[in-house]
């Protein structure tokens, strides 16, 4: 994909289509450029008679052409593509067939308007150029990879694009630059699906880094998602065996009589109740990775949960959230906890699409002078991004 600023002021302008969507994309563009010779051409017909009809876009006539003069057009033009993503390698293929190669890839109404707004942050001189060549290299990104693999969470990179914002907010307040190559990898990775953009910024100690937080023998512990003890497992450990309190939070049963099974700890609390943001019963819909709590009856089966808030008195030291999408919900919760005892967190950013932004800034909204870092860790199946915040 062009930077469309530096299109060769000489350079004919073909729009690829002749949809409403095409049209859109025309006034968009030629909104940005300027006075162009711009054309409408539709590789999808086989035959358009020369001459046969124009469009009127911004008080411009573009005329329709025919396939065989798009063609001979050769490389002075460049074209403007859009499609459904999984179009597009066929319509590209065969514009590269006959030697077009400079082509920029719109694929809906969000990214033609893209453009417009990332130019409003870059006037606006708040954002680090580094964010916004990240901005930039994601839209590259959009139709670079024809084969994106779904997984069992698609990623809406729609989402992505119309939270310019928050994006610029979030990556400017990350403590450190491991913190900075993490959310940018994370991005590019749910852009194109590639996981070597994780790899390379693979963590192990997914919610007790140490070159983050320090642990003592008076860690009182929130083990939000406690699952199998797995987490319960290292806490105890950093902590040499010595705590005032742990309190495990888990929805599911059998996980609860587990962890009663294998921790015999004294000051080991294990509550069979979920996080949120008030204490009700609320709708479990199980999917694997992608389970969720939902206020709304979405299946049959009911959960109890609470909020923090309601439930500790006492102070605490430390907060981990790993709560199948609940994590905002929960933060909310425990918001007198975390505002009072400004306890050290590590909550996951993952398991919906706009965590990854809106946490951070929700955690630096409650306590202004947290430091806030961002890992990255991954299994087989996605990544699984968390967010930490200490003073």
């Amino acid at each position: 994909m062009l930077d469309i600023e530096k299109i060769p002021k000489n350079d004919k302008i073909v729009f690829c289509g002749i949809s409403d969507e095409g049209v859109l994309c025309a006034t968009q563009v030629s909104n940005f450029l300027g006075e162009r010779e711009y054309y409408f051409s539709d590789i999808r017909m086989e035959e358009v008679s020369e001459g046969q009809d124009s469009i009127l876009v911004n008080n411009i006539l573009i005329p329709i052409i025919s396939l065989e003069r798009f063609y001979e057009m050769g490389i002075d033009i460049s074209v403007f593509c859009y499609s459904d993503h999984e179009k597009m390698k066929d319509k590209i293929e065969r514009l590269q067939i006959h030697g077009i190669n400079k082509l920029h890839f719109m694929a809906n109404e969000i990214v033609l308007g893209y453009f417009g707004a990332l130019k409003k942050l870059e006037d606006s001189q708040v954002y680090s150029k580094e964010f916004l060549c990240l901005m930039k290299e994601l839209v590259e990104m959009w139709n670079s990879k024809f084969d994106f693999p779904r997984f069992y969470r698609p990623h809406n990179r729609e989402a992505i694009l119309i939270e310019l914002e928050k994006l610029g907010k979030t990556y400017e307040l990350l403590e450190d630059d491991l913190s900075k190559k993490t959310f940018e990898n994370t991005l590019k990775y749910r852009f194109c699906g590639e996981t070597g953009y994780l790899t390379e910024v693979l963590q192990k100690d997914q919610y007790c880094p140490t070159d983050i937080f320090s642990f003592s023998d008076e860690e009182v512990i929130i083990d939000g998602g406690a699952a199998q003890g797995d987490s319960l497992s290292r806490f105890i450990e950093l902590c040499n065996g010595k705590y005032p309190k742990i309190y495990c939070f888990e929805a599911n049963q059998d996980y609860c009589r587990g962890i009663k099974y294998c921790f015999k700890h004294e000051n080991l609390h294990i509550i069979n109740k979920g996080l949120y943001d008030k204490n009700a019963m609320l709708f479990w819909h199980e999917n694997g990775h992608g389970s969720y709590l939902s206020e709304e009856k979405k299946s049959d089966f009911q959960l109890e949960v609470v909020s923090l808030d309601d439930t500790i008195k006492e102070k605490v030291t430390f907060i981990k959230m790993d709560i199948e999408g609940a994590e905002q919900k929960a933060i909310l919760g425990a918001k007198d906890i975390i505002q009072r005892d400004k306890p050290k967190l590590a909550i996951c950013i993952y398991h919906k699409e706009n965590d990854l932004w809106d946490i951070p800034l929700l955690i630096k909204e409650l306590v202004p002078e947290y430091k806030i870092y961002i890992r990255s860790y991954y299994d087989v199946m996605d990544e699984e991004t968390v967010c930490y915040a200490c003073l």
